[in-house]
């Protein structure tokens, strides 16, 4: 049974979905979204998992359900997400998508005690260092700047096509692209997080289970960031998941919502000899991996 949750903050109320607490059970799972979306795209986790684990899918910051916070409101996520992580209490679990896995490696090294696993979909990872001119992001580099001189609706067309492929935009209805222009800005203050020295993913206080995931349908750079985060962290096991792109978690639910499950421990879960073993993958450069993207959302 899904229902709505809310955890009050200095800050205000932070509103989020989520599965029925079963009694006795410990360990929630937060599960947090990418850039454009809101803790509905984890809605099939949460109906996977009700009964057996909470699952918390809040709408970040500017996004969704609290999406009507001021600019400078939404800026101080971090700290809505350190009072809700202050207010759940014990032990967790990150789940996170895109913005969402940035976000959840940040956490998870601000908590480094109270997270027991990381399992992150295609997660944005910036180098901390001379961002732009880091041959893994300049493709993101060059979108963000390529949108700050575009109207809204032209900015947000080049950042759908960018992550699912040309013309992506124009395959899309006009309600989808009305509810995405109205996360413009949310967006762009994603963008400025990343690019500007607010979240430094690799700070390797964290030193448990990390699960990533990505498709082999995906812009390059999912995997070039994908292989860096691998790089810095010892029990970390990568999957690549065929045919999925990078929003494999609103296209292909149920196949994501597995693999989720498995790395969590729902179906065998995480082992060390896994993560060993992961960490021998020869993974392919962004030099070795450019191809034609699909013409439509895999």
């Amino acid at each position: 049974m899904t229902q709505a949750t809310s955890l009050p903050s200095t800050r205000g109320t932070l509103i989020m979905a989520t599965s029925h607490f079963p009694p006795g059970t410990d360990r929630p799972i937060l599960a947090l979204h990418g850039s454009a979306s809101s803790g509905a795209i984890w809605q099939p986790l949460v109906t996977a998992l009700d009964g057996e684990r909470i699952v918390l899918a809040p709408d970040l910051p500017g996004y969704g359900k609290n999406a009507g916070l001021s600019e400078l409101e939404a800026s101080a996520r971090f700290g809505w997400l350190g009072d809700a992580i202050c207010a759940l209490g014990g032990e967790f679990d990150l789940v996170g998508h895109s913005f969402g896995g940035a976000v959840a490696m940040v956490l998870a090294n601000r908590y480094p005690d109270r997270v027991r696993s990381v399992v992150l979909y295609e997660p944005i990872v910036p180098p901390p260092n001379q961002i732009k001119d880091a041959l893994e992001v300049q493709d993101l580099w060059s979108l963000w700047t390529q949108m700050l001189r575009l109207d809204v609706e032209n900015a947000m067309a080049l950042f759908c096509d960018f992550w699912s492929g040309p013309r992506s935009w124009a395959h899309m209805n006009q309600h989808a692209r009305t509810r995405l222009i109205k996360d413009f800005a949310s967006v762009m203050l994603d963008f400025r997080q990343v690019f500007t020295g607010q979240m430094d993913v690799v700070d390797r206080a964290y030193s448990g289970p990390l699960t990533l995931l990505r498709g082999d349908a995906s812009h390059p750079i999912a995997a070039a960031m994908s292989d860096r985060l691998a790089r810095q962290y010892s029990t970390v096991r990568v999957e690549v998941l065929t045919g999925l792109g990078h929003l494999g978690p609103v296209t292909h639910k149920q196949k994501v919502v597995e693999r989720i499950k498995s790395a969590l421990g729902q179906d065998g879960g995480f082992n060390e000899d896994r993560a060993n073993a992961s960490n021998s993958l020869a993974y392919r450069s962004l030099s070795a991996h450019h191809r034609t993207l699909p013409e439509k959302i895999p």
